[in-house]
């Protein structure tokens, strides 16, 4: 029996062993070197599991629907993604929270979890750092929904660590307490 093609996309400094690592920076020492808003250097179906977490949010939305179109292409039927991504809602509700309360617990979670300096630690600024120049499409849960949807998936949210599939199971690097992301499982139909 061979062994099961399992890739991560956009593995950055995080390499998981056993996994072919793709990311589009070469310093990171990935597997394989790759654009992901090109069409991905995999076969047609050629991938049992796709692991990929922070990289959705760095494209636009038709960049974005290319990625998740280019996902399903390479897995095989039956295969499984295990895909996050910054959560607009999670983010937006932090803001108001603090704001509501007179706190900047968001900008205090930035400062410890993100490269990127502060000049006025304040968490408007962490929405508005985050909103214009860190991501370029940010999803809620419906929305990215919509799109696994359109692109062939069956998907559903999960927590985070929780997957029905052990080869995706403990993977996540973003946890609740150190970033707003959300978790979900997307399965290409076996009949696909």
């Amino acid at each position: 029996m061979t062994e099961p093609v399992k890739v991560h996309l956009g593995s950055g400094p995080h390499l998981m062993p056993g996994w072919i690592n793709v990311d589009y920076e070469a310093d990171f020492k990935p597997e394989v070197v790759a654009d992901l808003t090109q069409r991905f250097p995999f076969d047609d179906a050629s991938v049992d599991y796709i692991h990929s977490e922070g990289v959705l949010c760095q494209f636009d939305l038709p960049a974005g629907e290319h990625f998740l179109n280019e996902c399903f292409r390479i897995l095989k039927p039956g295969g499984y993604m295990r895909l996050l991504t910054p959560d607009l809602r999670r983010l937006l509700s932090a803001y108001l929270d603090d704001a509501e309360r007179g706190e900047n617990q968001l900008a205090a979670l930035w400062q410890r979890e993100v490269e990127i300096p502060l000049k006025l630690k304040t968490s408007a600024e962490v929405i508005n750092i985050g909103i214009r120049n860190l991501h370029k499409f940010m999803y809620d849960s419906p929305t990215l929904m919509k799109l696994l949807d359109e692109s062939g998936f069956q998907s559903q949210e999960v927590g985070y660590q929780q997957s029905s599939v052990a080869a995706l199971s403990g993977l996540d690097v973003r946890t609740p307490e150190n970033a707003t992301y959300m978790y979900f499982e997307c399965g290409k139909p076996v009949d696909a």
